[in-house]
């Protein structure tokens, strides 16, 4: 590992760090904690939730990435998400549904708890953090059990019990390696998100529990749910691509072509490229090698 790697490495720590400790540094300010105090819990939360997001991205930009969605594993395949995630959680809505009934007195808190924190939480732990040492050069394994123990400490606070607080630390920690996998595999965040988002669903709509701990019967479909998560990405998907590391110089030139679609077709590039050598590029690059770069080329300004 380099010097700059081991810069974004801590950097990418401190801003986790940041994140996961957002709630206690608002403490110490006092219209936060009056928002939190007379308000319903998801307004200041949602606060919260968005200075979280800012830290991830200020480091991000800070690191020279200028396409946040990309850099967090947010694209365009949302309708295979969501019907991975309903093909995965059926056990828990079907399971609750027997066993439960559902009263729901607050659907915003409903809607909050089971959609916008799950997405910010999957944004920072594992579309920041865990994508970011990934492609900082760090193994896959180091990197989920990382991000999963910070996810656990994040949730212990829940627990009224040594039993309890280990429990759920125990429980969030294996779920979220599983989830870093899940990424992994997939290379789409909406995946994790859309698993995350139905299973706290399925937990508020039924009223489960206070926490992620609801006893053994909840605990069997959250792991019938998960073994079908894994099932699934096992059938479904391979091995991903090695992931494009932090600064990477992708066209191997020392970062002095830089091509412009208002600027260059890139279809001329083959016709006429000592014409765009002397003219616009000013570095020696042998037109067969633009030729080779020209995919590389399309994906980037994508």
């Amino acid at each position: 590992m380099n010097d700059r790697s081991r810069v974004w490495t801590a950097l990418t720590l401190l801003a986790l760090a940041i994140a996961s400790s957002m709630h206690r540094l608002l403490s110490y300010v006092p219209a936060y904690v009056s928002l939190h105090s007379h308000h319903p819990f998801y307004i200041a939360e949602s606060i919260k939730n968005v200075f979280e997001v800012g830290v991830c991205c200020l480091v991000l930009l800070v690191m020279g990435q200028r396409h946040f969605l990309r850099a967090l594993g947010i694209d365009h395949r949302v309708p295979k998400a969501l019907i991975f995630a309903a093909a995965c959680a059926w056990p828990m809505f079907i399971g609750f549904a027997f066993a439960r009934s559902s009263h729901v007195g607050n659907w915003i808190a409903v809607a909050y708890l089971s959609f916008f924190s799950p997405f910010v939480e999957e944004i920072v732990l594992r579309g920041f953090a865990f994508r970011t040492l990934r492609r900082i050069g760090w193994p896959l394994w180091p990197s989920a059990l990382l991000v999963a123990m910070v996810a656990g400490l994040t949730h212990i606070e829940k627990g009224q019990s040594r039993g309890e607080i280990l429990g759920l630390f125990t429980l969030l920690a294996v779920g979220g390696c599983t989830f870093s996998w899940i990424l992994e595999r997939w290379g789409s965040l909406w995946f994790t998100f859309a698993l995350h988002a139905a299973m706290n669903f399925s937990w508020e709509l039924f009223n489960v529990s206070r926490t992620a701990i609801g006893g053994w019967y909840a605990f069997t479909l959250q792991n019938a749910t998960v073994i079908l998560a894994i099932l699934i990405t096992l059938r479904f998907t391979r091995k991903g691509d090695r992931l494009e590391t932090v600064g990477e110089d992708r066209l191997r030139d020392g970062g002095q072509l830089h091509i412009r679609r208002s600027l260059v077709d890139l279809a001329d590039l083959r016709v006429t490229p000592e014409f765009f050598h002397r003219i616009l590029f000013g570095v020696t690059v042998p037109a067969e090698d633009l030729h080779g770069h020209r995919s590389h080329v399309l994906t980037d300004l994508r």
